[in-house]
């Protein structure tokens, strides 16, 4: 059994490591509707998509899953095996929380199958034409979406809390 945080940990964990993470998630989505953001700068953009999918995946498996593929060839989610567990990963269990459930992204939990499968492949390691499952310009958006309500869902709500953003983020977020 993983160990449980103390209430100073827990705050420590959600002010630090998370709203950090969550910046990373979510910059992307947020930054992208700035029609001039991009223009001319496509380093930003590249890496902000680097760190969005990276996030996505880190957040899935936060959760307790992971995508596998059916001998259909869909995709599906599933609890996250303990043996693939390090002592040092965190997980909503040491939140004193259950993990997540692959039902608790409904119908969409094919889409965040799909979508974590991707996400790995292309920041876990270079491939060529190994993500023909994976659209990103028709997937990636709603899935965040998803995944973003699954983690208030069974993390900040059940600990009476709300996300907490880098301030330049955050600012963009209160302005919309």
């Amino acid at each position: 059994m993983p160990r449980k945080f103390s209430d100073k940990e827990i705050a420590e964990f959600i002010d630090a490591h998370l709203a950090h993470r969550l910046t990373a998630l979510l910059c992307v989505a947020k930054r992208s509707e700035q029609s001039d953001f991009w223009h001319g700068r496509g380093d930003v953009h590249c890496a902000s998509i680097e760190g969005s999918f990276i996030m996505f995946r880190m957040f899935v498996e936060f959760l307790g899953l992971e995508s596998y593929r059916l001998d259909s060839g869909e995709h599906d989610l599933r609890r996250r095996s303990s043996r693939k567990r390090k002592g040092t990963d965190v997980m909503l269990d040491n939140f004193g929380l259950a993990l997540a459930e692959p039902s608790d992204f409904g119908f969409h939990r094919h889409l965040i199958a799909r979508v974590h499968d991707g996400v790995s492949k292309a920041t876990a390691r270079l491939t060529y034409e190994a993500n023909d499952f994976f659209h990103p310009a028709r997937d990636y958006s709603l899935a965040l979406h998803e995944l973003v309500r699954v983690i208030h869902d069974r993390l900040y709500k059940p600990l009476g809390k709300d996300f907490e953003l880098h301030v330049d983020l955050k600012r963009l977020y209160e302005g919309s």
